[in-house]
């Protein structure tokens, strides 16, 4: 799993990890029930977020863009404050991810990446689409002007 932690200036700094941990089921970590939706399919973003969080509001607007963009990605909003399993899940993959204590938003891409802040579409905003278009997640829509 590669760990991203940001701050509100879109910093950011990667470690790799194992990924067989988050996403596979037999993983060391057992964590695929945190990653996967009841149906079982793994989204291509989740986020966790919190009511009180300002920039937790802002990632939840970019992710609405983005998904207006990318109508094939899929986006599992957590929110905290509504959902006590959404707080177990995130403390433990920021565990398993090596993350002392987790703080929102937190994002999860691919089932492989881990990410936390959010500093604007610019600077988080392009980190997420890099990290979507290396995994080779959902292309934007065609531009219907485009020949």
């Amino acid at each position: 799993m590669k760990v991203m932690v940001g701050g509100s200036a879109g910093f950011a700094f990667a470690l790799l990890l194992a990924i067989a941990a988050i996403v596979s089921p037999s993983g060391a970590g057992e964590l695929s029930a945190q990653v996967q939706t009841e149906d079982g399919e793994i989204p291509h973003i989740i986020l966790f977020t919190h009511v009180t969080c300002p920039y937790c509001a802002d990632a939840k607007l970019w992710v609405e863009a983005l998904q207006d963009r990318k109508p094939d990605l899929t986006v599992w909003v957590r929110e905290l404050s509504q959902d006590r399993q959404a707080n177990r899940d995130l403390e433990e993959i920021a565990r398993m991810a090596g993350v002392r204590s987790a703080s929102v938003p937190a994002w999860v891409i691919g089932g492989q990446v881990f990410m936390v802040g959010f500093g604007g579409a610019a600077n988080t905003g392009r980190q997420i689409e890099d990290i979507l278009a290396e995994l080779g997640l959902p292309p934007d829509k065609p531009d219907p002007d485009d020949p």
